[in-house]
């Protein structure tokens, strides 16, 4: 069995802190079946599913079993400096739904999910302080709360469980990529409640977070090194919006929120004033519906991606240089001639659907099922090889 518990970070992982900033984006070459698809279409590239790592049923099942990884409101992460060409990290279940804590991983070179953990064994709530005996976390539904930080190369969840209800404390907890063992950092002093989304401030090295109930607040958890000895600092509620969603435009440093769910509104927070007001985004071309979504910065096509579940990747793009005051235009992305859908998902699509720059192509991924493929979209933005090379075999090109 694997065993999940916490720890200091060596001193190895301290320096991949410092390399990772002195990468910049685009600095690993992509993988040939990444260069072998076609912009603007979608393509079915995973090899094995999500259940052919399924840890069983036991004491973690709850109502649902790992089939909650991706049906109950839950995300994951887009970890950059996984193995040599990046991995997209499923992990959650939460309520009484699923209790397993096992964390994912889809290598983006192999195109295969492995299971970084087993679930810990003899969950028992309540649990005040939402860690088991072990050091490992509860699962709660994350909605689009999970993220990433490259420099410890670990990832990350704001809330932990702390009943089988929808109980939840404000705990960073990470899960470190390399020694496969978690740690976690200070509780939030307020609470940062159910729902909402977290997103990584490279700049500041920090994360924000915004719950989606009302009475919430937005935090700010600076890192401090490994997170374990982080600070929070929090502000006056923004949008409260459950199945918000939230990505950082580094050039101009806002952090643009959606809502989908409820309507076609984008918001804008000023990283430099945290405290003020949203600012609401003018828009123009023509919208994709409400809906839950997917939502990332593409740092190929430096405008947001929005993904609306069960049908096209759009472009939200600034028109001008000032974004509180500039239109952000649509554009649809997805080719005419595209012939693979992902799988739905209705509860949400969350932090599943993320995007991966290699140095000259960027792909969208996005996993809905368990027992479902991995999906991933070209962008365009970089011209297809002059001779296309030939697809693997299990890659269901267009």
């Amino acid at each position: 069995m694997i065993q999940s518990h916490r720890t200091n970070l060596t001193l190895a992982a301290s320096a991949l802190l410092l390399s990772a900033f002195a990468n910049p984006a685009g600095a690993v070459t992509a993988p040939d079946w990444v260069t072998s698809l076609t912009p603007g279409t979608w393509s079915a590239v995973s090899t094995n599913t999500l259940s052919s790592v399924n840890p069983g049923s036991g004491a973690w099942s709850g109502d649902t079993g790992q089939a909650a990884v991706c049906s109950a409101w839950n995300g994951g992460a887009l970890a950059k400096n996984y193995g040599t060409k990046g991995a997209l990290i499923a992990w959650g279940g939460g309520h009484h739904d699923y209790y397993g804590n096992e964390v994912y991983a889809f290598d983006l070179d192999t195109r295969r999910w492995s299971r970084l953990t087993d679930p810990y064994p003899n969950p028992s709530f309540p649990v005040s302080s939402g860690l088991w005996p072990d050091g490992s976390p509860s699962v709660t539904h994350t909605y689009a709360k999970s993220a990433y930080h490259p420099g410890t190369n670990s990832f990350m969840s704001v809330n932990v469980q702390t009943n089988n209800d929808f109980s939840q404390k404000t705990v960073p907890v990470f899960f470190d990529l390399g020694s496969r063992q978690w740690r976690h950092g200070p509780a939030d002093s307020q609470q940062i409640i159910y729902g909402g989304w977290t997103v990584y401030d490279a700049k500041r090295d920090a994360f924000w977070s915004e719950g989606g109930d009302s009475g919430g607040v937005l935090g700010k958890f600076t890192m401090n090194g490994n997170g374990t000895s982080g600070s929070w600092t929090n502000f006056g509620a923004k949008l409260s919006a459950l199945d918000s969603n939230a990505a950082i435009d580094p050039g101009h440093d806002f952090i643009a929120i959606t809502t989908f769910r409820q309507n076609s509104n984008v918001y804008g927070l000023d990283l430099n004033n945290p405290s003020g007001s949203l600012v609401t985004l003018k828009q123009g071309g023509s919208s994709p519906s409400a809906s839950a979504n997917g939502w990332e910065w593409s740092d190929l096509r430096q405008a947001f991606i929005f993904w609306r579940r069960g049908s096209g990747v759009y472009e939200f793009k600034l028109s001008g240089s000032d974004w509180k005051t500039g239109t952000w235009n649509w554009t649809n992305l997805t080719a005419g001639g595209n012939s693979v859908t992902p799988q739905d998902q209705s509860n949400g699509v969350y932090n599943r659907f993320r995007l991966m720059r290699y140095d000259d192509a960027e792909i969208a991924v996005v996993v809905n099922s368990v027992t479902g493929s991995v999906y991933a979209f070209r962008m365009p933005g970089s011209s297809a090889p002059a001779i296309k090379p030939k697809p693997p075999s299990s890659v269901q090109a267009q």
